[in-house]
């Protein structure tokens, strides 16, 4: 049956369950929650504005060309790349993924071609060759000595010594216990307040960053302020004034729609805000967009169940059929990309897109 697990949870539950938000809790954003939503910080800066270059690095099949650019950088912001492009590529797990991507890659393949033999499958040799040198030529740690001068260049003293003894054990024995060594570099997420301190004390880098702030582009600075939003609970979002309550709902449906269709939006817990979203998409002079969800909205059972688990279970219950195809038909009309210039409209004209 169509969402079985969900609807099997919700119904030994109970899960029909309505929460009313703490009068102490109705509260308008302070000032200081304001300018945090609308002031883009210097890592978000930093990671946009380098991150068409990483995905260079990474990823071209020639990378002279965008290696000899990053060269020519000013040492300082050459540096600071750098720093990025760690923090970038490195994953939370461990410091040492840096140096054992190839090799992880490599037992990776040879599981895959394992499995793939054991069911009968005939696959060419060709197939897991380029699969192993798409590994090698995105291997981060053929930068390890851009990224070592970039550590030591900014102080992190303590993460280059880390950093330089995983190299060298890697490269002795890519199956070594790099926990300790893990540990002495510290948590990845500790990176970023790291490279800020840097930039900080650097004027070089303050004048880099204030000249990369200006030139975030719009779309950016609108992902920068619904990224914060998304870290909001229901019952933040809730009270937030009016323009920003819009954008958040907006961009919500949009994502999801973008995602996977209007169809996968109700069925979500973003599917609560759908009434909203009409609303929000009339007010933003986005009409068409409105009714589609409108017709949508009055798709499902009435009153509108905002209670994801209620609309699940009232409208989710049998497999997929005509209900579904029609209410996954409304993606096209509303995938147009008209909803993201509104929005970033409305946050200039309300002043909330960040700067």
């Amino acid at each position: 049956m169509k969402y079985a697990s969900v609807l099997l949870a919700a119904l030994l539950t109970g899960a029909i369950v309505a929460t009313a938000s703490a009068a102490s809790d109705q509260t308008q954003p302070e000032a200081r929650d304001l300018q945090a939503l609308t002031t883009m910080s210097t890592e978000f800066v930093i990671e946009t504005t380098f991150l068409p270059q990483i995905m260079r690095v990474k990823y071209d099949d020639d990378k002279g060309p965008i290696l000899a650019d990053i060269g020519r950088l000013q040492p300082d912001v050459r540096n600071l790349f750098w720093l990025s492009y760690l923090h970038y590529v490195a994953p939370g797990s461990g410091l040492h993924h840096f140096f054992t991507t190839v090799a992880e890659g490599r037992k990776i393949t040879e599981e895959a071609k394992k499995l793939l033999v054991a069911q009968g499958q005939s696959v060419s040799d060709d197939t897991f060759h380029e699969m192993t040198a798409m590994t090698e030529k995105s291997d981060p740690a053929r930068n390890a000595d851009a990224v070592l001068q970039a550590l030591t260049a900014a102080g992190l003293t303590r993460q280059a010594q880390a950093f330089a003894a995983e190299r060298d054990l890697a490269a002795q024995n890519e199956d070594a216990d790099f926990a300790a060594l893990d540990a002495a570099f510290g948590e990845m997420t500790e990176l970023p307040a790291a490279i800020r301190s840097y930039v900080e004390r650097t004027p070089v880098l303050v004048e880099w960053a204030a000249r990369a702030r200006a030139e975030i582009g719009d779309e950016d600075r609108l992902s920068y302020l619904t990224g914060k939003l998304n870290k909001m609970e229901d019952a933040e979002i809730d009270r937030l004034p009016k323009a920003l309550k819009q954008i958040y709902v907006v961009d919500y449906f949009n994502a999801e729609m973008l995602n996977g269709g209007v169809h996968q939006f109700f069925f979500n817990s973003s599917g609560r805000y759908a009434p909203d979203v009409a609303v929000a998409l009339r007010e933003l002079g986005l009409t068409r967009h409105a009714d589609v969800v409108k017709r949508g909205i009055d798709m499902f059972s009435k009153p509108y169940p905002t209670d994801t688990q209620k609309r699940r279970v009232l409208n989710y219950a049998g497999e997929w059929g005509p209900w579904d195809d029609a209410l996954s038909a409304l993606t096209y009309e509303v995938d147009d990309g008209e909803m993201t210039p509104a929005l970033i409209t409305l946050a200039k004209r309300e002043n909330l897109l960040p700067r």
